[in-house]
Parts: structure tokens; C-alpha cells; sequence
């Protein structure tokens, strides 16, 4: 079994951009790959939303490299009970380029 990988970085490092349609396959398996919907990852200090685990609204930290995906280390500004039981109030966490999106609409008749 191959030893995992991991590195947290302030500048985006090179990466190529995977699109699940097959863009991957004449690309080296050493690039760095970034799965989100936009072109390159968030720039730090930007909002992003989380919609893994209905994280929420969060700012980007810095940036991560695990086994060979890029993804963004982010501060929650008001994660769900469970996150805040589970890691603490004030923990980050990390989310992938297709664990981030747009926000849900609200609902109708929600104040």
C-alpha cells in the first residue's frame, strides 16, 4: 500500500485541472490535480462555500496537496453543531475543488 501524502503551501502550486469527462488521460499521473468547477482554487482570504458536510461559509487559510489533489484549508464561520462538537468552535478544515459551491437558495418563508 502506498504511504499517504500531504503539504500545506501559501501559493498555489502547478496543477491541471480534472474534468470527470476524461481530460486526465494524457496527463502524467505526477500532476497535481484540482477537481473544482472554477479554472484555479480561490485565492487565500476569499469566501468560499463548503457544501460537504453542509460546512458552510468558510475563508480560504492556505492551500494543501494530499495524495497528488489540490484543495484548500478553510475557516468556517459557522459550522454545524456536529463539526463544532466533533472538532471544536474554532477548527479548520479542508475541503477539495468539488466539495465547494454555491450556496443553497433560501427557502421560501425562511427569515
Amino acid at each position: 500500500m502506498k504511504e499517504s501524502s500531504y503539504a500545506e503551501m501559501k501559493e498555489v502550486p502547478p496543477f491541471v485541472r480534472y474534468v470527470a469527462s476524461g481530460n486526465m488521460k494524457d496527463k502524467p499521473v505526477d500532476d497535481v490535480k484540482w477537481s473544482g468547477d472554477s479554472a484555479a482554487p480561490p485565492a487565500i482570504g476569499s469566501e468560499v462555500y463548503v457544501k460537504m458536510n453542509a460546512i458552510g461559509w468558510a475563508r480560504v487559510v492556505c492551500y494543501f496537496v494530499q495524495d497528488g489533489w489540490l484543495g484548500v484549508k478553510v475557516q468556517p464561520h459557522d459550522p454545524p453543531e456536529w463539526y463544532i462538537k466533533q472538532n471544536g468552535g474554532n477548527c479548520e478544515c479542508h475541503a477539495f475543488g468539488a466539495e465547494l459551491g454555491e450556496a443553497p437558495a433560501a427557502k421560501k418563508g425562511a427569515a
